[in-house]
């Protein structure tokens, strides 16, 4: 299908985002509360939430290697690092709406918990 990766470049850039702000806005928010949710898949959630937020790192991280130099894969990651932070902000605002306690600074507080050696050896 694809011969070379700037193929898959432009197929991708040539699709819209399927994660709107239009969508997310027409979203029936309001519902999830009338649905009840496993306590036991909170922390899925909020794990995924925090590793699609925390793909900002990862995308800092790739930018210094050869790959992240490389104009194809590095368009590509652009969008994909913003793709993944809206993700995680449709994944803590159902969690609010579903009536899970979500602190507000849940992001500073995720990143924060990261191991001090991680931010040294790399």
């Amino acid at each position: 299908m694809f011969e070379t990766e700037k193929e898959v470049l432009n197929w991708y850039e040539r699709h819209s985002r399927s994660l709107t702000k239009s969508f997310v806005s027409e979203f029936p928010w309001p519902e999830i509360k009338n649905y009840s949710l496993d306590p036991a898949f909170v922390p899925v959630l909020i794990y995924m939430r925090d590793v699609e937020s925390f793909t900002d790192m990862y995308y800092r991280e790739v930018l210094r290697t050869p790959t992240g130099k490389d104009p194809v894969l590095r368009r590509f990651m652009e969008r994909w690092v913003v793709e993944e932070a809206d993700h995680a902000e449709v994944l803590n605002r159902f969690l609010r709406e579903a009536g899970v306690a979500v602190d507000d600074k849940w992001q500073a507080k995720a990143k924060a918990a990261i191991p001090r050696s991680y931010t040294i050896r790399n």
